[in-house]
């Protein structure tokens, strides 16, 4: 039988006894005086103070709220908390958001791999077989020309931010024919040379060339940005659990003084009608009293269950088993009043600071920077191709290829090493779209883009402004409804405590009693929530102005490539 049942079953027999007791001829015995005050309740039994071992001896008969089963008592402050959430193994969420800004950096390496030297090189071998086309052969009886040659090459690239293409190439040809009339049978045909291109028109200059390592550059600096947005909203979350866990706590024992004092109306209201001196409808108002404070307990015990499971889910290690969620936190950090001066207070100048910080705004920035960027990319990508082009090469011939310091008339490296022979080229390509409509397309896009950017802009620091003032004004509201909500819970306690003094002299009923304790009840809950709204609007308005949790250091988890 649980301990409700058990509860419900004590109080019906009591009240089944209490009928027999008004029906009996009974001396009657007058009640002993006795004060009635909230959190320090005279009782039938004692001329003391309901004291804490009293109180847990009535709550013991409330049946406990399943998965309330605590393993131990765990102190915690509130940067304890904030500080297990940026742990490396802490909340999963948050530590997610950091891989973002690493994507982000993987990213701008690919971009800025094009400008990397390329190394290149190739080994070419050659077959061929035809009629000869020279006189020549054809005397000396050869029905066909076979040629046989190899090729061996090794070169260097590399891509300069202002579009220039440069080449350094070192080239070897071995050719040997059947033919008895060629000078040089095998050949060796060496190149050493460097080459040139530099756009004139489409592609020239580093607002070009360098267009999407500029995207990418911007794309890293946003994704930290959310990376620092994502950091305010687990404070700001760890926060909210670990304040919402403290009034739960609070409301808990509240509502369990609460129901002491029910329970002390009914013991009263039980001796009062055996002499007679109240009616059987008081008794049954304090009965149904007291039945409502154990609900309310039963609720404020849900509800801490509930906000103790939300505060674990944000700092709770990952590889944490089932046991661990057993826990009973005992908050050490208490919600301070939030000291701001209003008489020195300057919300145009913090607004303006504000604009400069926050990441919403600077990222909408950064896609109005990619956004220019790609109009700018996008413009010159209308333009025809006109490139100049240039090339420089020496060469050297022999018969054999040289071996290390062998440097002979035969050898193929002497017109090389000699620089005897060499050849240059220059010219210009030229290349022009007919019709043009992918380019001119692409353009209008950017162009919608770069408007949408701006609107997308401004709407950012409207709702930005809005935000803050808005915050603001709730954080004044809060901090002026902690005074109005403490002066409204004495008001309430002192009319509480006079409604019982005037029921104890008959000039008062039960249910006038039992309504002004619930008001009573509803004022201290309102002050402790005071307390609490008004530090999670100081929480908002810090992360508003875009500085929440600034001294904070996150270090970066190590991305899943590197391990």
């Amino acid at each position: 039988m649980s301990r409700i049942t058990s509860f419900v079953l004590i109080f019906a027999a009591a009240f089944a006894s209490l009928t027999e007791v008004a029906t009996a001829e009974e001396t009657p015995q007058p009640p002993p005086e006795r004060r009635f005050e909230f959190g320090a309740t005279d009782s039938m039994r004692s001329e003391e103070d309901l004291s804490e071992s009293e109180i847990k001896e009535i709550l013991s008969r409330i049946e406990a709220i399943p998965g309330m089963e605590a393993q131990g008592e765990t102190k915690l402050s509130l940067d304890d908390a904030i500080s297990r959430a940026m742990a490396e193994d802490g909340s999963i969420s948050f530590r997610t958001s950091l891989l973002s800004p690493q994507s982000s950096r993987q990213s701008l390496r690919s971009r800025d791999a094009a400008f990397e030297p390329l190394l290149t090189g190739s080994v070419r071998g050659s077959f061929s077989q035809s009629t000869p086309s020279s006189a020549l052969d054809a005397g000396q009886g050869a029905t066909v020309s076979i040629r046989r040659g190899i090729n061996y090459s090794l070169g260097v690239s590399k891509l300069w931010s202002f579009g220039t293409q440069t080449s350094l190439s070192y080239t070897v040809s071995r050719g040997s024919s059947n033919s008895s009339f060629a000078t040089l049978n095998p050949s060796y045909n060496q190149s050493l040379g460097v080459s040139i291109s530099q756009p004139l028109l489409r592609g020239i200059g580093s607002d070009a060339t360098l267009s999407e390592y500029r995207q990418a550059l911007n794309n890293l600096e946003s994704a930290e940005l959310s990376a620092v947005d994502a950091k305010m909203q687990a404070v700001q979350q760890v926060e909210s659990a670990y304040w919402e866990l403290y009034y739960a706590q609070e409301d808990l024992k509240v509502n369990e003084r609460n129901l002491a004092n029910a329970q002390d109306m009914v013991f009263i209201n039980i001796q009062r009608f055996r002499v007679g001196d109240v009616a059987r409808i008081n008794l049954t108002q304090a009965l149904a009293s007291e039945a409502s404070a154990v609900s309310q307990v039963l609720s404020a015990q849900n509800t801490l269950a509930q906000r103790t499971d939300a505060l674990l889910s944000l700092i709770m290690p990952e590889d944490e088993n089932l046991d661990s969620w057993k826990v009973k936190f005992v908050l050490d950090s208490k919600p301070d009043i939030p000291n701001v001066d209003w008489t020195t207070y300057d919300a145009e100048e913090i607004i303006t600071d504000a604009l400069k910080t926050r990441p919403d705004v600077l990222q909408s920035e950064l896609s109005m920077k990619n956004a220019e960027i790609v109009v700018t990319a996008a413009d010159n990508g209308l333009l025809p191709e006109l490139n100049l082009e240039g090339g420089f090469n020496y060469t050297g011939l022999g018969k054999d290829f040289p071996q290390s310091g062998e440097f002979t008339h035969s050898s193929g490296n002497r017109g090389l090493l000699g620089r005897q022979f060499y050849e240059y080229n220059v010219g210009i390509s030229v290349s022009v779209p007919l019709g043009n409509e992918a380019k001119e397309a692409a353009y209008e896009s950017a162009l919608i883009s770069k408007r949408q950017a701006e609107l997308s802009l401004r709407l950012a620091r409207t709702s930005a402004i809005s935000d803050i003032r808005s915050k603001i004004r709730d954080l004044h509201f809060q901090i002026a409804r902690i005074e109005v909500t403490a002066a409204d819970a004495r008001l309430k306690e002192s009319q509480y405590n006079a409604e019982v003094l005037r029921w104890q002299n008959g000039l008062s009923t039960s249910f006038q009693v039992d309504e002004f304790r619930k008001q009573d009840l509803e004022s201290k809950r309102n002050y402790q929530r005071a307390l609490i709204d008004a530090r999670l609007a100081y929480v908002s308005y810090q992360r508003s102005l875009g500085v929440l949790g600034k001294d904070i250091v996150v270090q970066d988890a190590e991305s899943t490539s590197e391990e």
